[in-house]
Parts: C-alpha cells; structure tokens; sequence
C-alpha cells in the first residue's frame, strides 16, 4: 500500500491528502475570485486550515513515534549497566519523541500549508479567468 520514503516513494494516504489540500485551496480560491461568500463561516476555516492541521498532526504522530524509538535507543545504548540503560533510555524517548513530534508536526504543517496555497492560487486563477 505504500512505498518506502527512503526511495522518494508516496504513501496512498499522502496522495489523497495532497490532493484534498489542492482541492481545498482550489475551491476557496476561485469562490474568492468569483465573490462567492463561504455558505458558513466554519467551512471557510476548514478549507484554510483544515489540510496544515491534518498533515501537521499526522507529522507529530509520526515524528513522536520515530523519536521515541530513536531516543531510547540512542539513550539505552549509551550506558553500560542494565538500571542505567533504563533510565537513560526512558529520558531519550522522552526527548526523543518530543522533539520528533515537534520538527514532525511543524514540517507536516508546513507541508499541508504549502499545498493549499498552491491550490488557492490556482483556484483563484481559475475563477478570474471565468469571471
């Protein structure tokens, strides 16, 4: 169902939320451009923000759970008896994960971000060149 990232591979998920994010800004776009007012105030926040939160919170889902794997890991391996493995290896999943999840929800936010935008100018485009 998905490709490895490593090989520059994309996910299904991540097709379909690249697209619902163009689609998204799309349609606010060229409703914009057309002087179509948003049917309810919400929608218009959804289709602002909805796509950067989503991908923003699949980012730190996926960045906490590499950095706690990363961290303890890291922190376990840096010790030499069996307490203290546990110990340093609990504070590097700490760390770990919540630095994961920080860089992984920022980067996924901004990724979702990027791609509504690209999607409201095309959409705005659109509904300027129907106007």
């Amino acid at each position: 169902m998905s490709s490895d990232s490593s090989s520059g591979g994309s996910s299904v998920l991540g097709i379909f939320l690249g697209l619902g994010s163009l689609g998204a800004g799309a349609y606010h776009g060229f409703c914009d451009a057309q002087g179509i007012l948003m049917p309810k105030e919400n929608l218009e926040f959804a289709l602002t923000y909805g796509p950067a939160m989503v991908y923003g919170g699949l980012g730190a889902i996926t960045g906490g759970i590499a950095g706690i794997v990363g961290g303890g890991a890291l922190g376990a391996a840096s010790s030499d008896s069996g307490l203290e493995a546990i110990t340093k290896g609990a504070g590097g999943a700490v760390l770990g994960g919540a630095a994961g999840a920080t860089v992984g929800g920022g980067v996924g936010a901004l990724k979702g971000g990027l791609f509504t935008l690209l999607g409201y100018g095309v959409g705005y485009l659109a509904g300027a060149v129907a106007r």
